[in-house]
């Protein structure tokens, strides 16, 4: 199973959203991609997939890091 770190801007603030669970604030977006990194060489250490994703513009999201199974680009 794939662990996801998602590097978000909620209410004015960067945080780790993971699971329904917020982490932070962290003091910019580049903070908070350096603590989800360090989340997921956690996880990845344990021997689970683990992937971080940082929101952008539109709310659309990008792939910073992933270890394991990489699943881009999509089947299909």
């Amino acid at each position: 199973m794939l662990e996801r770190y998602f590097v978000v801007l909620h209410d004015g603030q960067w945080k780790i959203s993971y699971g329904e669970k917020h982490g932070g604030p962290y003091a910019s977006q580049r903070a908070a991609i350096t603590a989800a990194i360090a989340r997921a060489r956690m996880a990845a250490k344990k021997g689970r997939q683990a992937q971080v994703m940082v929101q952008g513009e539109n709310n659309s999201f990008r792939e910073e890091w992933t270890y394991g199974h990489d699943p881009y680009p999509p089947e299909g």
